[in-house]
């Protein structure tokens, strides 16, 4: 589960350049809101720990988990018109204890990560109808859920992202 790290071997540049834009980020935000500087370094914080923690996990492990994190973000997104607090006339966002997210985000990297190892999985019949079918059909359900929000930028954005792995795993247009 997780890797054998070599100190040597780790990313450290990346993980400063993240910081790095993640600071300036915060400073950018604080000159415009100085109350919600706060809110921001502890999100930073916050994110370069997970960033940390998953960096260390072999991500062919996490591979073998592709389906349960579909079907949690699926169900994530389809509780939120439930759990969801509205902002601006938007159901997008979760507040649990003082920590509020966006599930869009986190569906965004699940459907990249889903996607990858489905259509991997299918690598010698990608141009088949009866993989692509289901394929659109498996996209369409957080697509859909996402749309409805309404959040039109990130459904654009799933489109594209699975546009792309297709195109990169090779399936003929």
């Amino acid at each position: 589960m997780l890797k054998q790290y070599k100190l040597k071997d780790y990313k450290f540049r990346l993980v400063i350049w993240v910081t790095a834009l993640s600071i300036l980020g915060v400073m950018v935000v604080g000159s415009a809101q100085e109350d919600l500087m706060s809110k921001q370094i502890i999100g930073l914080i916050l994110g370069l720990v997970c960033m940390v923690i998953i960096s260390l996990i072999d991500y062919t492990w996490i591979m073998n988990f592709y389906w349960i994190a579909y079907l949690g973000g699926v169900i994530l997104m389809a509780l939120l018109p439930v759990l969801g607090r509205e902002v601006n006339g938007a159901q997008r966002w979760i507040v649990i204890g003082g920590l509020q997210f966006q599930p869009s985000d986190i569906v965004k990297i699940i459907l990249i990560v889903f996607f990858a190892k489905f259509l991997s999985k299918y690598e010698e019949k990608l141009n088949s109808p009866k993989i692509i079918l289901p394929a659109l059909v498996l996209l369409a359900i957080p697509w859909y859920l996402i749309y409805r929000q309404p959040n039109l930028s990130t459904s654009i954005l799933v489109v594209l992202i699975f546009s792309y792995n297709d195109v990169r795993c090779g399936v003929e247009l």
